[in-house]
C-alpha cells in the first residue's frame, strides 16, 4: 500500500507541475498579446489624435469625429478578442469589423476621392459616416447577442480531418498541386479553377499553420520556406493583383494571432509599405503586361512592378511626380469605400429608385457549380451598378467596380436594409463562429475555417459573390472529404 500511495502522490505532483506550467504558459501568452493590444491601441489613438489635431486636409470637425468613431468601433471587437486571450478561435468577425474601420473610417481623414467618383458634397459624406456607424452597431450587437443565445451549440467537426503529423508529407506533395493550380489558372479552364483554388488554399493554410506552430520540420519546412511561400506571395504581384499578396500576409497574421498569440508586426508594416509602393504604379503595370501583352516570367514581372513603383515615387512613371505622401493618398483612394457610399446616398432614392432586393437574387443560385449548370447566367453586377449610377461611360462595357456589402444594402432598401441586413449578418457570423471558427480542431480545422472564412473578411464586393464563394468553398471541402472516405473504403475492399 505504501508503494501505491507513493506512486499516486508522485503522479499528483507531476500533474500539479504540468498544470502549473500550462497556466504559466497561458499567463505569458496572455500578457504578450495584451501588450500587443496596448501597442495597437496606442498606435490607433496616436493616429487619430494626430490626424484630428493637425488636420492636413482641412476636414470639418464633425467629419473627423465621425471618422474617429468608425475607426474605434471597427477596431474594438479585435482589441477585445486580443484581451480575451484564452479563446482559441479565429477572429474572422473581428477582422470583418476592422475592414469597416479602415475602408470607411480611416479613409475619412483623407481627401474625398475614390477610383471612379470625384466629388460628393459634405452632407452626403456625413450621412455615409452615420450609415457606417449604425451598420457597425447593428452587426456587432447581433453578433454578441447571437453568441450568447447559441452558447450551448456544439461546433461541427472539420470537413477535412488530417493529423498534424502529416504536415511534412503534405509539404512534399504540395509543389505538384501548386503547379497544377498555376496551369489551370493560366489556361483558364472552366469549372476546374475554383476547385483547385479551394484545394490549394486549404493545403497552403494547413502548411502555414504547421510552420507557425512548429510542427513542420525537416525537408518539408525547407520546401515551404524556399518554394511554396515565395511563389504564393509573388504570383499575385506578378499578375498585377496586390490583393492576393496582402491576402497571404493576412492569413499568416491570423495564424500568428491564433497560434502564437502575437501580432505579426513585421508582416503588417511590410504589407503596408508594399501596398503604398505598388498601388500608384499598378495601372501602368497592367497597361504594359495586360493590354500590351508584354512577355515576361514571374520574377521579371515582379521586378518590373517594383521598378515602376520606385519610379512613380521618383516621378518617372507617366511623367507624374509622387512623393511618399502622395503615394499614401493614391493608396487610400484604392481602399476608400466611404466615398462611393456617399455617392449612392446622394442619388438614392431621389435619382435612382431602390433595387428592392434585386441584387440579392443570385444568392439563390450562386452555390450551384457551373459544371452542373453550364448556362447559368453570368453575374456582372460590378459593371451594372457602376454604369447605372453614372460612374462609367455608356460606351464602357467591360470595367467592373466593387460594390461593398454596406453600399449594396443601401441601394436595395436604404436605412431599413442597413439595420435589418446587418442584424441578420451579425447572427449568421455568430452561427459560423460557433460551428467552425471558435474551436477549430487542430491544424486541419484551422485550415478549413480559413478556407471558408477568408471570403467574408474584406467585404468590398457584392454579397452574392462573396457569400457564394464562402458556400462553394464549404461544399467543396465536404466534397473532398467524401472523396477521401470513398477512396479509403475502396482500398479496404
Amino acid at each position: 500500500m505504501s508503494a501505491i500511495s507513493a506512486y499516486t502522490n508522485r503522479r499528483r505532483r507531476q500533474g500539479s507541475r504540468a498544470a502549473g506550467a500550462s497556466r504559466e504558459h497561458l499567463r505569458s501568452i496572455g500578457t504578450r498579446l495584451r501588450v500587443d493590444g496596448w501597442i495597437a491601441l496606442l498606435v490607433i489613438a496616436g493616429s487619430l489624435l494626430w490626424m484630428s489635431q493637425v488636420n492636413p486636409y482641412e476636414k470639418e470637425q464633425k467629419r473627423l469625429i465621425l471618422a474617429s468613431g468608425i475607426m474605434c468601433a471597427g477596431c474594438a471587437p479585435l482589441l477585445y478578442w486580443m484581451r480575451s486571450f484564452r479563446r482559441s478561435g479565429l477572429p474572422i468577425f473581428q477582422l470583418h469589423c476592422l475592414f469597416y474601420g479602415i475602408c470607411f473610417g480611416f479613409v475619412g481623414f483623407y481627401p474625398d476621392e475614390s477610383t471612379l467618383v470625384q466629388f460628393i458634397e459634405e452632407a452626403s459624406m456625413q450621412k455615409a459616416q452615420w450609415v457606417t456607424l449604425i451598420a457597425l452597431a447593428s452587426t456587432v450587437t447581433a453578433f454578441f447577442a447571437g453568441r450568447w443565445l447559441m452558447r450551448g451549440l456544439r461546433p461541427l467537426r472539420s470537413p477535412l480531418e488530417i493529423p498534424a503529423s502529416s504536415v511534412g508529407t503534405m509539404a512534399l506533395v504540395a509543389p505538384m498541386l501548386l503547379g497544377v493550380d498555376l496551369i489551370v489558372e493560366f489556361l483558364k479552364i472552366p469549372y476546374l479553377d475554383q476547385i483547385f483554388t479551394t484545394c490549394w488554399n486549404f493545403v497552403f493554410f494547413f502548411l502555414s499553420a504547421g510552420w507557425i506552430s512548429g510542427k513542420l520540420r525537416g525537408y518539408g519546412l525547407w520546401v515551404y520556406l524556399a518554394l511554396l511561400l515565395p511563389l504564393t506571395l509573388l504570383r499575385g504581384v506578378a499578375a498585377g493583383q496586390i490583393a492576393e499578396f496582402m491576402l497571404v500576409i493576412l492569413v499568416l497574421g491570423i495564424l500568428m494571432l491564433t497560434i502564437k498569440r502575437r501580432v505579426f508586426w513585421g508582416g503588417l508594416i511590410g504589407c503596408c509599405l508594399v501596398f503604398i509602393l505598388l498601388q500608384p504604379a499598378k495601372g501602368y503595370f497592367r497597361s504594359v503586361y495586360w493590354h500590351e501583352q508584354r512577355e515576361g516570367g514571374m520574377l521579371k514581372r515582379v521586378q518590373s512592378f517594383a521598378r515602376f513603383g520606385f519610379e512613380s515615387i521618383g516621378g518617372k512613371e507617366g511623367g507624374d511626380f509622387y512623393d511618399f505622401q502622395k503615394s499614401i493618398e493614391v493608396s487610400v483612394i484604392r481602399i476608400n469605400q466611404l466615398h462611393p457610399l456617399g455617392a449612392v446616398i446622394r442619388d438614392t432614392p431621389s435619382v435612382k429608385p431602390y433595387e428592392e432586393g434585386v441584387t440579392y437574387l443570385p444568392l439563390v443560385t450562386k452555390w450551384i457549380p457551373r459544371a452542373l449548370w453550364p448556362d447559368k447566367p453570368k453575374e456582372d453586377l460590378g459593371h451594372q451598378w457602376a454604369q447605372r449610377y453614372g460612374f462609367l461611360g455608356t460606351s464602357d462595357y467591360t470595367t467592373s467596380f466593387n460594390l461593398p456589402w454596406l453600399t449594396e444594402m443601401y441601394i436595395n432598401f436604404g436605412w431599413k436594409g442597413v439595420v435589418g441586413i446587418n442584424l441578420l449578418i451579425g447572427i449568421l457570423f455568430a452561427l459560423a463562429h460557433r460551428l467552425y471558427f471558435d474551436r477549430p480542431n487542430g491544424l486541419a480545422g484551422m485550415a478549413c475555417a480559413l478556407t471558408i472564412g477568408i471570403h467574408i473578411i474584406f467585404v468590398e464586393s457584392h454579397m452574392s459573390l462573396l457569400l457564394g464563394e464562402f458556400t462553394i468553398a464549404l461544399i467543396l471541402l465536404y466534397g473532398f472529404k467524401w472523396l477521401f472516405v470513398l477512396f479509403a473504403e475502396q482500398r479496404k475492399g
